[in-house]
């Protein structure tokens, strides 16, 4: 089993973010990232890029993160990937909603590169089993 996964969609509104979880990711070695500013280009992408798991802002401009995932959950092809909660919201915990629809995890900004890709390879590491 791989320590992450080897296609992650990334949708964050900040460039600044969007750029350092891409660098840290791509550092793991076999991961392909793509950065998607908002839902729509994500539903523009998730065909062609078939990602394995989707790192979700949790507040952004327009939709909230858990109204991004409601969306997102609606396609058939993004039903069971799995997604990561990032935020800046220091209070904000896991919920049995969130775990119903495939939240695995929440990662709070702001965050090292190395704790960023240590937490993903945890998450990943444990995905489906809670």
């Amino acid at each position: 089993m791989s320590d992450v996964a080897e296609r992650v969609m990334v949708i964050d509104d900040d460039p600044v973010v969007c750029k350092g979880m891409k660098q840290a990711l791509e550092s793991m070695g076999n991961v392909k990232v793509i950065v998607c500013g908002d839902a729509y280009k994500a539903a523009m992408w998730y065909e062609k890029f078939s990602p394995q798991l989707i790192l979700l802002d949790m507040i952004m401009k327009g939709k909230d993160g858990p109204a991004v995932l409601k969306m997102l959950r609606a396609v058939e092809a993004l039903r069971d990937v799995p997604v990561v909660f990032v935020t800046g919201v220091r209070r904000l915990e896991m919920t049995d909603d969130y775990r119903r629809l495939g939240v695995i995890g929440i990662i709070h900004k702001p965050f090292t590169a190395d704790e960023f890709v240590e937490k993903i390879k945890s998450l990943w590491a444990v995905r489906g089993k809670a």
